[in-house]
């Protein structure tokens, strides 16, 4: 039995061989080669002389040549971003913080080593847990459909507070398709309009606006009156305390089965 091993540039290529005598049924010998060729790996010094040359020869290009090679750019830009945000997944997995201080924590970690403020720090972590938790999120960073800036603006609008992650999982393909296809701009104001629905007192601007936000309509019926109302929670509560006060107890809320998943702000009607 012979075994042979070569290496060829370091790390770059390995050919494994391996050989064996093997008997036949009749009697005799035959040799049997399997040679095994692994796949090249490629370092970031590798990546920095790839890109090295490409700046090198951004003097030869046509400005038509410049506009094509611009578009790849944008796409693996937002490759190696994914490729940053699953390097910062697996710090955080490992807790190889703690080699050099028990005390220390992820955002103290990334700050030390990266020479970010804590903002960026935060950021970081915030992108790779959603890749675990939105794994449509992070394929489409990995495949270069959705850049780290636009990333960072779904996360930071949609998980803002408790009720807008929890409202986060039913829109994230459309938040995806349209980062994939709008600029920041748009990107940030179809944001914007979710939240106001979802959570629109966050959203005002002061407490004069959240005032303006709130809505109450009365409608004169046959058998009674209907009452409906958008308000705050604390708002909205003592609006229907007052309300079953006033009425003895004898009002009936009605069902909010078919209420809007868009239209989350507090209603009641009765």
């Amino acid at each position: 039995f012979a075994v042979s091993v070569a290496v060829v540039c370091g790390s770059i290529r390995t050919h494994v061989r391996i050989s064996q005598r093997v008997g036949l049924p009749g009697g005799g010998e035959v040799a049997v080669t399997v040679q095994q060729q692994e796949t090249p790996s490629l370092s970031l010094a590798d990546l920095d002389d790839v890109v090295d040359g490409l700046l090198a020869a951004v003097d030869g290009l046509s400005g038509s040549q410049a506009s094509a090679r611009l578009a790849q750019v944008s796409r693996s830009v937002a490759k190696l971003s994914a490729y940053r945000v699953a390097l910062v997944a697996k710090i955080q997995a490992s807790q190889v913080w703690r080699d050099k201080d028990p005390n220390a924590t992820p955002v103290t970690f990334l700050r030390e080593e990266l020479v970010v403020d804590h903002h960026e720090a935060k950021a970081d972590l915030r992108a790779a847990a959603s890749f675990e938790r939105f794994p449509e999120l992070a394929q489409a960073c990995q495949d270069g459909r959705v850049s780290r800036d636009k990333m960072d603006l779904i996360l930071r609008i949609g998980s803002r507070n408790p009720a807008r992650e929890r409202a986060l999982p039913r829109f994230m393909n459309i938040f995806i398709d349209l980062a994939a296809t709008a600029p920041m701009s748009q990107l940030r104001r179809a944001l914007e309009l979710w939240a106001d629905q979802i959570d629109p007192v966050t959203t005002a601007r002061d407490e004069d606006d959240a005032h303006h936000r709130r809505e109450l309509h009365v409608v004169q019926r046959g058998d009674g009156v209907k009452v409906d109302g958008f308000f705050g929670k604390t708002q909205g509560m003592q609006l229907m305390a007052a309300l079953i006060l006033r009425d003895g107890g004898c009002i009936y809320p009605r069902s909010e089965e078919h209420t809007s998943e868009l239209q989350s702000r507090r209603a009641i009607s009765y």
